[in-house]
């Protein structure tokens, strides 16, 4: 059994429920909707503790613990907010901010592209591939396999590797992008197949150690909270200098796209079909 503390700003409610097998308490999301979709999630297995918050338009955060650690007075302090200030756990930093600050760093290595003379299209198509491996590792799709040294991320630990060593780096990154396009090894690392033909080449662009430095400190933004509907300022710059000041300029919160195609698009198509039963 797991149990289930879900909040609102208002009020505090618990449920129990037999877990599915597959069911950690790092895996919330399986029912949150179940719940209403509350703003914070507390998982329990009896012995690690999990809070995550669930607020709009935030940063995700997780607080985890177990047993042995229950009496921390930091630990018990999120306990008692979770039922006496729920608001209090909400996190300050936005997916917007995020998601201006990642794009404004990484727009530093676009510039850099762009002052190489590298062609507008094989710059975008490798800043692309870059990006893509950024959000496949904070989301747990590039990770290394256990035990091995240096960051957990495969590709963090790669550019964390190759700083010192561009030809290296450029090398490592074109077999990491061939196993990408077929699934398979690289190295001891089990690499999944990533469909939709952005890894149908395995091109890449051999970076200087100050371009590798910008990545690395890129690579350390939570890219599983930045919203990738911002990134189609990026190329722009690659081809105009001057788009540089609209970074953000672009950028639509996933609330306002809903609040637009809710009304207009989705409600209607519910009117119209009927209720699906699973």
């Amino acid at each position: 059994m797991s149990g289930n503390a879900t909040t609102s700003a208002g009020s505090t409610r618990a449920s129990t429920r037999t877990s599915p097998p597959h069911t950690s308490p790092g895996a919330p999301g399986l029912y949150r909707e179940d719940l209403g979709n509350p703003p914070l999630l507390v998982v329990c297995d009896m012995d690690r503790f999990e809070v995550h918050t669930n607020f709009t338009d935030t940063v995700k955060r997780v607080y985890d613990f177990n047993l042995a650690g229950l009496a921390s007075p930091s630990n018990i302090d999120v306990l008692r907010r979770v039922f006496t200030e729920p608001n209090s756990l909400r996190p300050d930093l936005t997916a917007k901010r995020v998601t201006e600050q990642a794009a404004e760093a990484f727009g530093q290595v676009v510039d850099a592209l762009r002052l190489r003379k590298i062609e507008a299209p094989a710059a975008a198509h490798f800043q692309m591939k870059l990006i893509f491996c950024f959000f496949a590792e904070d989301i747990g799709l590039l990770r290394k396999a256990p035990g091995a040294p240096g960051p957990t991320g495969l590709f963090s630990s790669l550019l964390a590797k190759g700083r010192d060593d561009p030809p290296r780096l450029a090398k490592q990154m074109r077999a990491l992008f061939e196993a990408m396009c077929t699934g398979g090894d690289f190295g001891i690392d089990a690499i999944p197949y990533f469909n939709g033909g952005l890894f149908a080449d395995a091109d890449v662009i051999e970076l200087r150690p100050d371009e590798i430095r910008m990545l690395t400190e890129v690579s350390r933004f939570g890219w599983e909270h930045v919203e990738p509907s911002i990134f189609g300022t990026l190329f722009e710059r690659l081809l105009d200098p001057s788009k540089r000041s609209q970074i953000g300029a672009h950028y639509t919160s996933r609330q306002d796209i809903t609040d637009l195609v809710e009304p207009v698009l989705m409600a209607p198509l519910r009117r119209e079909w009927p209720p699906l039963t699973y």
